[in-house]
């Protein structure tokens, strides 16, 4: 959750380092309006496979970067805006809440916040959805999935998750910054499944195009 502290953070350091645009590196905006309108869109899912909004290249990779790596929360709102035509590809109806894939615990404390969460906290806030950040929690460290292959991925994070009782009966929406294969919601999905859930979608802001259909 983005907090009043968080956002006056923001407005000293724009003042201190006045923000250039994560695309062209234009001065002035995290984002300038033609580097947003040039965003590679992902192509409209198949009925039951992950939403994803946008292709994971150029500038979308760049102001992910910037959320993740960067410490540069601005991005989270700048990214949902962005993604949020491919919400309706989720309606109706609307989801429950909207569950963030949670970080490793260590993970979360090293970069001060989980991105997933930001993103789906911007999401939800226009449009009077809940947000649910407890409902699923990952009880183990996993290494990262970078680098690694599809079947190694799926070893690397099964079993690493564990959901809430709350879930039970709910509709609910997976939410994450990023997927490749799939591994992490998959695990993910298993959890809430077996807790109770009554559905299970996935919304993502970026996937890379050559995992169409995977």
């Amino acid at each position: 959750m983005i907090t009043a502290w968080g956002q006056m953070q923001t407005y000293v350091l724009d003042f201190l380092f006045p923000p250039r645009c994560a695309g062209c590196g234009a001065h002035g905006t995290p984002l300038c309006p033609t580097c947003a309108a040039a965003v590679e869109r992902y192509p409209a899912p198949r009925a039951g496979e992950t939403v994803a909004a946008l292709v994971f290249t150029g500038t979308t990779r760049a102001c992910i970067h910037a959320l993740k790596y960067d410490g540069q929360r601005r991005y989270a709102a700048i990214l949902a805006t962005l993604a949020s035509p491919a919400l309706a590809y989720l309606l109706p109806p609307p989801p429950d809440a909207l569950v963030p894939v949670p970080l490793a615990p260590a993970r979360e404390r090293a970069r001060g916040f989980n991105q997933a969460t930001l993103i789906a906290d911007a999401l939800a806030a226009p449009r009077g959805w809940q947000v649910q950040p407890r409902w699923l929690t990952r009880v183990r460290e996993t290494p990262p999935q970078i680098g690694q292959d599809r079947a190694a991925r799926r070893a690397n994070v099964a079993g690493a998750f564990v959901a809430d009782a709350a879930v039970r009966g709910r509709h609910l929406c997976l939410i994450d910054d990023v997927t490749t294969t799939g591994a992490t919601l998959n695990a993910c999905t298993t959890a809430l499944w077996a807790a109770g859930a009554a559905s299970v979608r996935a919304f993502v802001i970026a996937r890379p195009e050559m995992n169409r259909y995977t």
